[in-house]
């Protein structure tokens, strides 16, 4: 006897002596009674628990994760990505695990499973029967792939699929193996579904030693039946036959299945050939949906059946989660015209990428320049401000990157007592300004007037607002082009930048502010400060014009009927008259009255023929006041802008 022929020999003996490798021989026996594979009986033991449960009658009925253990041709028909565990213990400390994956790819279903089988822990012996301080571990292990696609078949699915499987066994330290491929088909009608299947083709054989042995061959037909009731629920029946290789008798199985609105599932099944451990099962299926995993459902199914002849059971558990958004979209393929078509698409696209990338290039480029441009022009105005001995101020507004977009410039001018005329003395700073002012030929500015506290706060709004016209003027007949100052806001005194107790605090604040928008940016609308006019757009739509944006606040009365629009902070200067009543005569507005109070608000009242709904909503510098005229006005409707 050689030394592998002994390890054989001592295996044998040493299951024969221990109590629990006497109990797997039997189930074993069992299972593959009258069959010459015994090498492979862990193909017999199937892990599934709804399998189980419905007596393994599973070979037409085949629409879930586990159709590479009963009909790989039912790969076909599933649409969403499963992956399911499943494990049981059997015989004594035997215990068996099996992991599945399928997933729809672009032109069919593919998938993957795991199965490992352990007989459990054995003593070994030596040649003279001791007990050794080693103990040893037969299992068996087996890789499956598959894949399946369908088709449309006088109307209805034909699904059909081929896989492959790679098995392992390690007997007391001896191991081989062995590939086999299945093929199946599936033909699904409304109701009811036929297939068939041939399962274990012997590609290589099993091999221990110097003998050799195929795997168990089998052929496999069966029908599943759905039948709907209710109008949630559904009854599964299936039948199964199969006839084995070096098996004359065939084996019967039927299963059946009723679901619950697709949350609970009990099953029960019989195997009719008594060469099976367990000839009948009972179980059960529960549906959890799970949003947060891929939107998946989770099912846990259990199957019980009985080991008669081992005054033992079998508890199968298996646990399935469906990924709903896993299933991929699929495509036609393209054929060489279309191809071309792309083709051409993608060069114009890399084309156009590369010319955006250019022109981004090119821009940044212009950027740079633009901004040393900038930064060189600053540099220059600074220049000249500092050669008008004090009578303007330049400075610039920063941004976080140390760049500039706005450049502001402060002009004080030595003006007659209540005079706004720019004598001849001025006439160099006023020419430094222009000069300031055209360092940027294209921007737009923006001036401000104000003045010292010296004379009541109305009086010095209007010689603000004349000093600073003044100066516009000035500047606009030595070649600043006009157009370029947007909205001038005179403040008079309520904007210091100094103290008015001090002579040199009142010099400093009597001044015109420049605001010069260097990078040819849209000015945002001032802060205004005066009334300009009341002008009607419509029968119904009616304006007060100011010199920027202004607060406001609304009131309406009765007897006679009027709105009354209140203006605070904001001063009305038409002829230096304080207040003015213009004839309008549209709609149901007869006149506006304009006029400043002491208390520091202008008030615009607009008289009405009679009662109506209105609305007043700021638009720029405007407040634009709506008149609705209705047979029964109601409650007005008030913008206020504060």
């Amino acid at each position: 006897m050689n030394r592998k022929e002994n390890r054989i020999f001592n295996y044998m003996n040493t299951a024969r002596k221990v109590r629990i490798l006497a109990m797997i021989a039997i189930g074993l026996l069992f299972i593959i009674q009258e069959s010459a594979n015994a090498q492979v009986s862990f193909l017999r033991i199937s892990p599934n628990a709804r399998q189980v449960g419905m007596g393994e009658a599973f070979t037409g009925m085949a629409n879930d994760y586990n159709l590479l253990r009963y009909n790989v041709g039912g790969l076909g028909l599933l649409k969403k990505a499963k992956l399911a565990t499943n494990f049981h213990g059997w015989i004594g400390d035997t215990k068996q695990g099996d992991i599945e994956f399928s997933i729809p790819l672009f032109w069919g279903v593919g998938a993957f499973g795991l199965t490992y089988f352990s007989h459990g822990d054995i003593e070994d012996l030596n040649a003279d029967f001791e007990e050794l301080a080693t103990t040893t571990s037969p299992n068996d292990i087996m890789l499956s792939f598959g894949y399946g696609r369908q088709a449309q078949v006088f109307g209805r699915k034909l699904s059909f699929g081929a896989g492959s499987k790679l098995i392992r066994q390690d007997l007391a330290g001896e191991s081989a193996s062995a590939i086999g491929v299945d093929v199946g088909a599936i033909y699904q009608l409304k109701y009811a579904s036929f297939g068939a299947t041939f399962q274990n083709f012997t590609v290589t054989k099993l091999k221990f030693i110097e003998r050799e042995e195929l795997l168990p061959e089998t052929i496999r037909a069966g029908m599943g039946v759905r039948l709907p009731f209710g109008k949630k629920y559904r009854w599964n029946v299936a039948a199964d036959i199969a006839k084995v290789r070096a098996e004359s008798d065939y084996r019967y199985y039927t299963g059946t299945e009723v679901d619950f609105g697709k949350t609970l599932k009990v099953r029960g099944g019989y195997k009719w050939h008594d060469t099976e451990a367990s000839r009948w099962a009972v179980g059960f299926g529960l549906n959890m949906p799970m949003e947060w995993l891929s939107n998946a459902s989770t099912e846990i199914d259990y199957a019980f059946s009985p080991l008669d002849n081992f005054d033992e059971f079998a508890h199968r558990f298996s646990v399935t989660f469906t990924f709903n958004n896993l299933t991929p979209r699929r495509f036609t393929p393209i054929n060489s015209e279309e191809l071309t078509m792309l083709e051409q698409q993608l060069a114009d696209e890399l084309v156009a990428i590369q010319e955006a990338r250019q022109r981004a290039e090119d821009a940044e480029e212009r950027t740079r320049a633009l901004e040393d441009e900038m930064q060189r022009r600053l540099e220059h105005i600074k220049q000249i401000a500092l050669t008008s001995q004090g009578k303007i101020e330049v400075s610039a507004e920063g941004t976080e990157d140390g760049k500039y977009s706005q450049v502001h410039m402060s002009l004080r001018i030595n003006f007659e007592f209540d005079s706004a005329e720019i004598v001849e003395a001025q006439s160099s700073t006023m020419e430094k300004v222009a000069e300031i002012l055209n360092t940027y030929p294209v921007s737009k500015v923006w001036i401000s007037g104000h003045t010292d506290n010296v004379g009541t706060n109305f009086y010095n709004m209007g010689l603000s607002m004349r000093r600073m016209d003044s100066v516009q003027q000035y500047l606009s007949k030595h070649g600043v082009n006009g157009s370029r100052f947007f909205m001038p806001v005179p403040y008079g005194e309520d904007r210091p930048v100094d103290t008015n107790a001090t002579s040199v605090g009142r010099e400093r604040n009597r001044r015109v502010d420049f605001t010069i928008f260097a990078f040819d940016q849209e000015p945002d609308i001032p802060e205004g400060s005066i009334v300009r006019d009341v002008e009607a757009f419509n029968d119904s739509t009616f304006a007060i014009i100011c010199n920027g944006k202004v607060p406001f606040e609304v009131d309406e009365y009765q007897n006679p009927a009027r709105v009354s629009i209140d203006l605070p902070g904001i001063y009305y200067l038409r002829d230096t008259a304080t207040n003015e009543t213009i004839e309008l005569n549209r709609g149901l507005v007869k006149r506006a009255r304009i006029a400043y109070h002491d208390e520091g608000y202008t008030r615009v009242v607009f008289d009405l023929l009679q009662k109506s709904k209105f609305n007043a909503r700021l638009v720029d510098n405007a407040v634009i006041v709506n008149f609705v005229q209705e047979k029964s006005a109601g409650p007005s409707e008030i913008t206020e802008k504060n």
